[in-house]
């Protein structure tokens, strides 16, 4: 119980410490038996700020292979032991300039190392994912771009402004046209009768 104990809080511990997002490390002993490679977990590290934090198995005893990163297989991996004060380093190292990583990895259950490895991989899950979605995002708003700023109703037709108006007095109807036309040329509408024979001459 209380292994699990100090697990957790140096769990809590490095997960206070992240001033951004870490960069983990799963490292792993390689041998190869009968011609097959077998991996072991032997521990796990994160780099947050520059600063390395590692964690390694309690039961680690020195790997009989080759030990290496599982993210990153440029890592060069370093496990010493200073017989003066018990300590064990872990140092990280690459081929270019980069700076080696190092620091005094403290021993945890099998349990702990486990959870730790787990909690790497769900990190690395959540960028995953946190990438695509910005992905996404981003090509719906290069989408939305060419989309005009204001739509029409649905089913809603725009009606042509260049329509010519209808005067206010426009004649309707057959019979309307007939008793403009009367109007206009002075003549008889429709109702009218012609005079009675000699009605009106001399």
């Amino acid at each position: 119980m209380q292994r699990i104990l100090t697990a957790t809080v140096f769990l809590l511990t490095l997960g206070l410490a992240f001033g951004q997002p870490p960069v983990d490390y799963t490292l792993l002993c390689e041998i190869e038996v009968e011609g097959e490679v077998q991996t072991t977990v032997v521990g796990a590290a994160s780099s947050v700020d520059g600063e390395l934090h590692v964690a390694l198995d309690e039961d680690y005893t020195p790997c009989e292979g080759t030990l290496s990163v599982e993210q990153d297989e440029t890592l060069t991996v370093d496990i010493g032991l200073d017989e003066e004060t018990g300590e064990t380093t872990v140092s990280l190292e690459t081929e270019g300039d980069d700076p080696v990583l190092s620091a005094v990895a403290q021993t945890l259950p099998e349990e702990a190392i486990a959870g730790m490895v787990g909690a790497q991989k769900n990190r690395a899950m959540a960028a995953e994912h946190r990438a695509e979605a910005q992905d996404k995002a981003e090509a719906a708003r290069e989408r939305g771009k060419g989309a005009p700023e204001e739509a029409d109703e649905e089913g809603e037709e725009p009606l042509p402004e260049d329509l010519p108006e209808t005067p206010d007095d426009e004649i309707e109807g057959p019979d309307a046209a007939i008793e403009h036309a009367t109007e206009v040329s002075g003549g008889v509408g429709p109702d009218a009768k012609p005079e009675a024979p000699g009605e009106g001459r001399p």
